[in-house]
Protein backbone atom coordinates (compact mmCIF):
# COMPACT_ATOMS: atom_id res chain seq x y z
CA UNK A 1 0.00 0.00 0.00
CA UNK A 2 1.25 3.45 -1.08
CA UNK A 3 2.00 5.84 1.81
CA UNK A 4 -0.08 9.03 1.91
CA UNK A 5 1.51 12.32 1.17
CA UNK A 6 2.24 15.70 3.65
CA UNK A 7 2.65 18.75 3.60
CA UNK A 8 4.49 20.34 6.47
CA UNK A 9 6.46 23.55 8.18
CA UNK A 10 7.64 25.36 10.77
CA UNK A 11 5.10 27.58 12.63
CA UNK A 12 7.33 30.93 14.06
CA UNK A 13 7.33 32.58 17.27
CA UNK A 14 6.40 35.75 15.37
CA UNK A 15 2.96 36.99 16.91
CA UNK A 16 1.24 36.70 13.79
CA UNK A 17 2.51 33.49 12.95
CA UNK A 18 -0.90 31.16 14.19
CA UNK A 19 -3.77 33.77 12.30
CA UNK A 20 -1.45 33.08 8.93
CA UNK A 21 -1.34 29.27 9.37
CA UNK A 22 -4.61 29.32 10.28
CA UNK A 23 -6.30 31.87 7.28
CA UNK A 24 -3.88 31.18 4.77
CA UNK A 25 -2.15 26.80 5.05
CA UNK A 26 -5.09 25.69 7.20
CA UNK A 27 -7.73 27.06 5.16
CA UNK A 28 -5.87 25.94 1.93
CA UNK A 29 -5.42 22.69 3.42
CA UNK A 30 -8.65 22.11 4.18
CA UNK A 31 -10.45 22.69 1.24
CA UNK A 32 -7.94 20.62 -0.93
CA UNK A 33 -8.63 17.87 1.56
CA UNK A 34 -12.13 18.40 0.92
CA UNK A 35 -11.97 18.02 -2.63
CA UNK A 36 -9.24 14.93 -2.16
CA UNK A 37 -12.26 12.92 -0.25
CA UNK A 38 -15.17 13.87 -2.40
CA UNK A 39 -13.91 14.66 -6.12
CA UNK A 40 -17.40 17.13 -7.99
CA UNK A 41 -17.64 15.10 -10.84
CA UNK A 42 -17.29 17.10 -14.13
CA UNK A 43 -14.60 19.48 -12.59
CA UNK A 44 -13.27 21.59 -9.70
CA UNK A 45 -15.78 22.60 -6.57
CA UNK A 46 -16.56 26.30 -5.80
CA UNK A 47 -16.98 26.09 -2.39
CA UNK A 48 -19.64 29.15 -1.89
CA UNK A 49 -21.78 26.55 -3.54
CA UNK A 50 -21.36 24.28 -0.76
CA UNK A 51 -22.48 27.44 1.42
CA UNK A 52 -25.63 28.37 -0.49
CA UNK A 53 -27.01 24.67 -0.60
CA UNK A 54 -26.11 23.38 -4.02
CA UNK A 55 -25.88 19.67 -4.15
CA UNK A 56 -23.70 18.25 -6.55
CA UNK A 57 -22.87 14.82 -7.87
CA UNK A 58 -19.40 13.57 -6.28
CA UNK A 59 -17.32 10.41 -6.04
CA UNK A 60 -14.06 9.88 -3.59
CA UNK A 61 -10.84 10.13 -4.87
CA UNK A 62 -9.33 8.03 -2.13
CA UNK A 63 -6.07 10.56 -2.22
CA UNK A 64 -4.62 11.56 1.11
CA UNK A 65 -2.81 14.35 2.20
CA UNK A 66 -1.88 15.19 5.91
CA UNK A 67 -0.92 18.77 7.34
CA UNK A 68 2.11 18.46 9.81
CA UNK A 69 2.80 21.24 11.94
CA UNK A 70 6.55 21.85 13.81
CA UNK A 71 6.06 24.95 15.82
CA UNK A 72 7.44 26.74 18.90
CA UNK A 73 6.13 25.75 22.24
CA UNK A 74 4.02 28.64 22.64
CA UNK A 75 1.82 27.79 20.05
CA UNK A 76 0.80 24.13 21.65
CA UNK A 77 -2.57 24.93 23.24
CA UNK A 78 -3.47 26.85 19.79
CA UNK A 79 -2.73 23.63 17.58
CA UNK A 80 -3.83 21.49 20.21
CA UNK A 81 -7.54 23.25 19.41
CA UNK A 82 -7.68 22.23 15.51
CA UNK A 83 -5.23 18.94 15.56
CA UNK A 84 -3.48 16.31 17.31
CA UNK A 85 -0.15 17.69 19.22
CA UNK A 86 3.33 15.66 19.40
CA UNK A 87 5.73 17.84 21.82
CA UNK A 88 8.78 17.41 20.93
CA UNK A 89 10.34 20.17 23.26
CA UNK A 90 12.37 22.08 20.97
CA UNK A 91 12.33 25.17 19.17
CA UNK A 92 14.23 26.12 15.99
CA UNK A 93 14.67 29.20 15.99
CA UNK A 94 18.08 29.89 13.56
CA UNK A 95 16.89 28.26 9.38
CA UNK A 96 13.28 27.27 11.11
CA UNK A 97 12.09 26.46 7.62
CA UNK A 98 14.24 23.26 7.62
CA UNK A 99 16.42 22.94 10.92
CA UNK A 100 13.91 21.07 12.97
CA UNK A 101 14.84 18.27 10.30
CA UNK A 102 17.87 17.77 12.17
CA UNK A 103 16.09 16.16 14.80
CA UNK A 104 16.08 12.79 14.23
CA UNK A 105 12.17 12.49 15.97
CA UNK A 106 11.00 15.09 13.19
CA UNK A 107 12.83 13.30 10.00
CA UNK A 108 11.54 9.88 11.48
CA UNK A 109 7.80 11.10 11.40
CA UNK A 110 8.13 12.05 7.79
CA UNK A 111 10.48 9.64 6.17
CA UNK A 112 8.70 6.70 8.09
CA UNK A 113 5.03 7.46 7.83
CA UNK A 114 4.94 9.41 4.41
CA UNK A 115 5.98 8.98 0.65
CA UNK A 116 5.92 12.42 -0.59
CA UNK A 117 6.67 15.59 0.85
CA UNK A 118 6.04 19.48 0.51
CA UNK A 119 8.47 21.72 3.11
CA UNK A 120 6.91 24.85 2.58
CA UNK A 121 6.53 27.99 4.50
CA UNK A 122 3.21 29.17 6.11
CA UNK A 123 2.41 32.12 4.46
CA UNK A 124 1.47 30.32 1.48
CA UNK A 125 -1.66 28.38 0.01
CA UNK A 126 -1.76 25.24 -1.94
CA UNK A 127 -4.42 24.03 -4.91
CA UNK A 128 -6.74 21.58 -5.35
CA UNK A 129 -3.94 20.74 -8.54
CA UNK A 130 -2.45 19.29 -5.96
CA UNK A 131 -4.51 16.45 -5.62
CA UNK A 132 -3.24 14.10 -8.59
CA UNK A 133 0.28 15.66 -8.47
CA UNK A 134 2.80 12.61 -7.93
CA UNK A 135 5.78 14.11 -9.31
CA UNK A 136 8.12 11.95 -11.06
CA UNK A 137 11.30 13.44 -10.49
CA UNK A 138 12.50 16.38 -7.00
CA UNK A 139 10.78 19.87 -7.49
CA UNK A 140 11.20 23.08 -6.04
CA UNK A 141 9.61 26.61 -6.34
CA UNK A 142 11.49 29.45 -7.91
CA UNK A 143 12.67 32.52 -5.73
CA UNK A 144 15.10 34.58 -7.83
CA UNK A 145 18.35 34.99 -5.39
CA UNK A 146 20.73 35.22 -7.85
CA UNK A 147 19.24 38.68 -9.67
CA UNK A 148 23.67 39.41 -10.65
CA UNK A 149 25.96 37.29 -12.29
CA UNK A 150 28.55 37.34 -9.04
CA UNK A 151 26.25 35.24 -6.45
CA UNK A 152 25.48 32.45 -8.86
CA UNK A 153 29.46 32.62 -9.77
CA UNK A 154 30.39 32.52 -5.81
CA UNK A 155 28.00 30.08 -5.22
CA UNK A 156 29.94 27.56 -7.89
CA UNK A 157 33.06 28.33 -6.24
CA UNK A 158 31.59 27.56 -2.54
CA UNK A 159 30.52 24.59 -4.02
CA UNK A 160 33.98 23.69 -5.36
CA UNK A 161 35.82 24.71 -2.20
CA UNK A 162 33.31 22.41 -0.57
CA UNK A 163 34.29 19.36 -3.12
CA UNK A 164 30.71 19.31 -4.47
CA UNK A 165 29.65 18.71 -7.94
CA UNK A 166 27.38 22.33 -9.12
CA UNK A 167 25.13 21.80 -12.06
CA UNK A 168 24.75 25.16 -12.42
CA UNK A 169 20.77 25.52 -11.62
CA UNK A 170 19.96 28.26 -9.13
CA UNK A 171 16.96 30.26 -7.83
CA UNK A 172 16.05 26.89 -5.77
CA UNK A 173 12.57 28.31 -4.09
CA UNK A 174 11.61 27.55 -0.10
CA UNK A 175 8.72 25.39 -1.23
CA UNK A 176 10.13 21.75 -1.78
CA UNK A 177 7.93 18.86 -2.76
CA UNK A 178 9.12 15.14 -3.80
CA UNK A 179 10.30 11.58 -2.18
CA UNK A 180 10.43 12.85 1.72
CA UNK A 181 13.62 10.73 1.73
CA UNK A 182 15.27 13.21 -0.48
CA UNK A 183 13.63 15.86 0.80
CA UNK A 184 14.95 15.04 4.58
CA UNK A 185 18.00 14.19 3.60
CA UNK A 186 18.35 17.56 1.33
CA UNK A 187 17.20 19.68 4.29
CA UNK A 188 19.97 17.63 7.29
CA UNK A 189 22.65 18.12 4.28
CA UNK A 190 22.18 22.08 3.97
CA UNK A 191 22.36 22.80 7.79
CA UNK A 192 26.18 22.71 7.75
CA UNK A 193 26.25 24.22 4.36
CA UNK A 194 24.54 27.60 5.95
CA UNK A 195 27.21 27.29 9.05
CA UNK A 196 29.75 27.14 6.29
CA UNK A 197 28.79 30.05 4.36
CA UNK A 198 28.08 32.32 7.29
CA UNK A 199 31.25 31.15 8.98
CA UNK A 200 33.70 31.34 5.56
CA UNK A 201 32.12 33.67 3.42
CA UNK A 202 30.99 36.86 5.83
CA UNK A 203 32.63 38.60 8.25
CA UNK A 204 32.19 38.00 11.74
CA UNK A 205 31.32 40.76 14.74
CA UNK A 206 32.65 40.74 18.26
CA UNK A 207 30.16 38.82 19.74
CA UNK A 208 30.23 36.02 16.81
CA UNK A 209 27.43 37.39 14.99
CA UNK A 210 27.75 37.58 11.13
CA UNK A 211 28.03 41.03 9.21
CA UNK A 212 27.58 42.35 6.09
CA UNK A 213 30.19 44.22 4.58
CA UNK A 214 28.63 46.64 2.78
CA UNK A 215 31.26 48.21 1.38
CA UNK A 216 32.88 45.21 -0.22
CA UNK A 217 29.35 45.09 -2.39
CA UNK A 218 27.74 42.57 0.22
CA UNK A 219 23.78 42.83 0.77
CA UNK A 220 20.18 42.20 -1.14
CA UNK A 221 20.69 42.13 -3.90
CA UNK A 222 24.27 41.06 -4.15
CA UNK A 223 25.81 38.39 -1.81
CA UNK A 224 23.91 38.54 1.28
CA UNK A 225 24.18 36.86 4.52
CA UNK A 226 20.06 36.94 5.27
CA UNK A 227 20.12 34.50 2.32
CA UNK A 228 22.44 31.91 3.25
CA UNK A 229 19.04 29.67 4.27
CA UNK A 230 18.72 29.68 0.44
CA UNK A 231 21.98 29.96 -0.64
CA UNK A 232 22.75 26.16 1.15
CA UNK A 233 19.95 24.52 -0.63
CA UNK A 234 21.06 25.44 -4.46
CA UNK A 235 24.35 23.93 -3.60
CA UNK A 236 22.91 20.84 -1.82
CA UNK A 237 20.27 20.28 -4.17
CA UNK A 238 22.98 20.69 -7.36
CA UNK A 239 25.33 17.83 -5.59
CA UNK A 240 22.47 15.75 -4.26
CA UNK A 241 20.03 15.25 -6.94
CA UNK A 242 20.72 14.91 -11.22
CA UNK A 243 17.43 15.49 -12.15
CA UNK A 244 15.06 18.08 -10.04
CA UNK A 245 12.62 20.90 -11.67
CA UNK A 246 12.77 24.16 -10.63
CA UNK A 247 9.36 24.71 -11.42
CA UNK A 248 6.97 28.03 -11.57
CA UNK A 249 4.02 26.09 -10.06
CA UNK A 250 5.52 26.79 -6.76
CA UNK A 251 6.12 30.39 -4.89
CA UNK A 252 3.43 31.96 -7.10
CA UNK A 253 3.09 35.05 -5.82
CA UNK A 254 -0.59 35.88 -4.49
CA UNK A 255 -1.46 39.07 -6.91
CA UNK A 256 -1.19 37.15 -10.22
CA UNK A 257 -4.03 36.48 -12.04
CA UNK A 258 -2.70 33.38 -13.11
CA UNK A 259 -5.63 30.49 -12.83
CA UNK A 260 -4.99 27.81 -9.57
CA UNK A 261 -5.72 24.83 -11.92
CA UNK A 262 -2.14 25.58 -13.96
CA UNK A 263 0.02 25.81 -10.46
CA UNK A 264 -0.15 23.68 -6.79
CA UNK A 265 0.94 26.54 -4.75
CA UNK A 266 1.42 30.04 -4.03
CA UNK A 267 3.65 32.01 -1.27
CA UNK A 268 2.47 35.83 -0.69
CA UNK A 269 6.03 37.70 -0.96
CA UNK A 270 7.01 41.25 -0.84
CA UNK A 271 6.16 43.49 -3.59
CA UNK A 272 2.38 41.98 -3.97
CA UNK A 273 -0.39 44.07 -4.99
CA UNK A 274 -3.70 42.77 -4.20
CA UNK A 275 -3.63 39.88 -2.13
CA UNK A 276 -1.44 40.78 -0.15
CA UNK A 277 -0.50 39.53 3.53
CA UNK A 278 0.54 42.74 4.44
CA UNK A 279 -2.88 44.41 4.16
CA UNK A 280 -4.56 41.18 5.04
CA UNK A 281 -2.37 42.30 8.88
CA UNK A 282 -3.39 45.61 8.03
CA UNK A 283 -6.97 45.00 7.94
CA UNK A 284 -7.41 46.33 4.76
CA UNK A 285 -9.87 43.93 3.45
CA UNK A 286 -12.37 43.88 6.88
CA UNK A 287 -14.64 45.61 4.78
CA UNK A 288 -14.13 43.71 1.62
CA UNK A 289 -16.91 42.19 -0.18
CA UNK A 290 -15.90 38.74 -0.73
CA UNK A 291 -19.47 37.02 -1.55
CA UNK A 292 -19.83 38.03 -5.30
CA UNK A 293 -17.61 39.32 -8.00
CA UNK A 294 -14.64 36.78 -7.56
CA UNK A 295 -13.39 34.07 -9.72
CA UNK A 296 -11.94 31.53 -7.45
CA UNK A 297 -10.22 29.85 -9.62
CA UNK A 298 -7.72 32.96 -10.25
CA UNK A 299 -5.08 32.75 -7.73
CA UNK A 300 -5.35 36.42 -6.16
CA UNK A 301 -9.09 36.11 -5.64
CA UNK A 302 -8.80 32.17 -4.06
CA UNK A 303 -5.98 33.64 -1.67
CA UNK A 304 -8.50 36.59 -0.69
CA UNK A 305 -11.83 34.15 -0.11
CA UNK A 306 -9.65 31.63 1.67
CA UNK A 307 -8.22 34.27 4.12
CA UNK A 308 -10.81 36.63 4.15
CA UNK A 309 -13.79 34.21 4.71
CA UNK A 310 -11.97 32.07 7.19
CA UNK A 311 -11.15 35.49 9.68
CA UNK A 312 -14.28 36.13 9.68
CA UNK A 313 -15.16 32.69 10.68
CA UNK A 314 -12.40 33.11 12.74
CA UNK A 315 -13.56 36.58 14.39
CA UNK A 316 -17.54 34.86 14.66
CA UNK A 317 -16.60 32.57 16.89
CA UNK A 318 -14.65 34.24 19.16
CA UNK A 319 -17.27 36.64 19.45
CA UNK A 320 -19.83 33.78 19.75
CA UNK A 321 -17.53 32.50 23.19
CA UNK A 322 -17.39 35.87 24.55
CA UNK A 323 -20.92 36.34 24.57
CA UNK A 324 -21.29 33.03 26.14
CA UNK A 325 -18.90 34.23 29.04
CA UNK A 326 -20.72 37.13 29.49
CA UNK A 327 -24.21 35.82 29.77
CA UNK A 328 -23.08 33.11 32.00
CA UNK A 329 -21.41 36.05 34.25
CA UNK A 330 -24.61 37.49 34.22
CA UNK A 331 -26.89 34.36 35.34
CA UNK A 332 -24.20 33.91 38.27
CA UNK A 333 -24.41 37.14 39.44
CA UNK A 334 -28.36 36.75 39.72
CA UNK A 335 -27.93 33.57 41.84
Amino acid sequence: MKKPRVIFGYLSEKDWAFIEFLCFTHASWRYVVSMAQVRVDGGNRDPREERAGGKLAARPTGYRIDLVVFAESRWLREMGSICEVVDLNENYPFVASYHFLADQRAADLITHNYGYAMKTDFDCFITATLIHHFPLQFETGRMHYTPLPGTSERLRRVAQDLGLQHRGRHDVGPTWYGDAHTLVSLARASLPVVYHLLDEEFEANADGSWRQNWVAGEGWPLWSKDMAVMYAPDIVLNHLVENFDISTKYDVHGDTERYTFSLYHIHCQHGDGNFSKFEFFKHKYDDRDVTGGLDFHLVKDYALWLAVSTWRHVMAMQQGQQQGQQQGQQQGSWR
